[in-house]
């Protein structure tokens, strides 16, 4: 049963190897849709004739797109006879292919192997393959020599100068690797302190923003306990200028009534002198002179204006007193009016403010970002 299990997981670790390679060489040469349709984990498991005719092709094409066209030329294979021929193709290139690279060591399969190519042996061609590519696409990228087994070899000297040199190159692949290693740690501890001070400074400023907005809030249910509907910015200002345009008007009567009530004093009363300011220009002048003007201007208003008898004028006099009297008590309204709105403006502007003020003191998040360029921010306590 062990040796079942053990067979299992080998079959498993190689099924696994073969795609890790495929992955890293799909990440540097391009694929073909049908490649991408056949490629996954365990494509191997079972028969896969699309699979293997599509990785096979790419592997060979990688490693020598030259050769591969003139050995394969039934490629691609589109009926049984052009896929007998291809199997044939590929097995006699897998022959020269060893003799080619000395180090390929690519195991030899039979036709019948590739008529149904699946399962632990055929994977492990695959991935002998697979190996192959990767080594020269790394030999032709670097220019130091890559490390492969010595060989046999019956000279005991050229056996121990090979060993030596094998123990040199490692050991030089250890120190670059400990160094790169060593650097490694040194960045992400490097980066994990700065991502304990970002999610520091993140904490600090969710205190802070919940803190700013629990005072803003009790800000807003204080304003609008003390104005349940809050006036708009235009409707202020229409107001303003309504009232603006009625205390002009107000006032230009007040002065016509104010005028009016002059005249009336006038005529009650037995003073010789009176001023006169109308389109004769005249100051203060005689009683003789007086009526003469007086007498111009009746001459001069005697269409428009009405026979002056004492009834006439009561009843104006008390109209002109009435009006005067209303006159005062709608100055005084519009005066109250007025305050109340400048009061409301002034409470509405200091709210205003102090919003401003809660928004302009809370925490920029720009000012500790800067150093977020480039990283993630790390799981803490996380494994």
């Amino acid at each position: 049963m062990s040796d079942i299990v053990s067979y299992k997981d080998a079959e498993n670790k190689i099924h696994e190897e073969l795609y890790n390679n495929l992955y890293l060489l799909k990440n540097i040469y391009t694929t073909t849709l049908n490649f991408n349709r056949v490629f996954k984990k365990y494509m191997f498991a079972k028969s896969n004739k699309d699979g293997f005719f599509e990785v096979i092709y790419y592997l060979l094409n990688i490693l020598n797109p030259i050769l591969t066209k003139e050995r394969l030329t039934t490629w691609p294979p589109f009926d049984i006879k052009t896929e007998n021929k291809f199997r044939t193709e590929v097995l006699n290139y897998m022959k020269e292919l060893n003799n080619l690279y000395h180090h390929a060591n690519i195991p030899q399969m039979m036709a019948s192997h590739l008529i149904s190519p699946g399962g632990y042996k055929f994977t492990k061609f695959m991935f002998k393959l697979s190996q192959l590519v990767i080594y020269e696409h790394l030999k032709k990228k670097h220019e130091v020599e890559l490390l492969y087994y010595p060989e046999a070899n019956e000279n005991e000297d050229v056996i121990k100068v090979l060993m030596n040199n094998f123990q040199t190159i490692t050991s030089g692949i250890e120190f670059k690797t400990k160094k790169k290693l060593d650097q490694l740690h040194e960045y992400h501890k490097t980066q994990e302190e700065k991502a304990l001070s970002i999610v520091n400074t993140l904490s600090q400023l969710d205190k802070s923003v919940s803190v700013s907005k629990k005072e803003k809030a009790i800000a807003e249910e204080k304003f609008y306990k003390k104005y349940t509907v809050y006036p708009s910015d235009d409707s202020l200002k229409n107001k303003l200028v309504t009232l603006n345009q009625q205390w002009q008007n107000l006032a230009h009567i007040h002065t016509l009534y104010g005028d009016c009530k002059q005249l009336l004093s006038y005529i009650n009363n037995t003073n010789l002198v009176i001023d006169i300011e109308d389109k004769t220009n005249c100051k203060e002048q005689n009683l003789s002179d007086f009526f003469n003007t007086l007498t111009l201007l009746i001459n001069s208003k005697s269409l428009e204006l009405p026979n002056p008898t004492n009834s006439y004028i009561q009843q104006n006099s008390e109209k002109i007193c009435e009006l005067l009297h209303k006159n005062t008590t709608i100055l005084k309204e519009i005066s109250v009016n007025i305050q109340q709105t400048q009061l409301l403006i002034r409470d509405t502007y200091e709210s205003v403010r102090f919003v401003e003020h809660l928004i302009a003191n809370q925490p920029k998040p720009e000012d500790f970002l800067d150093d977020m360029q480039g990283i993630k921010l790390l799981e803490l306590g996380s494994d």
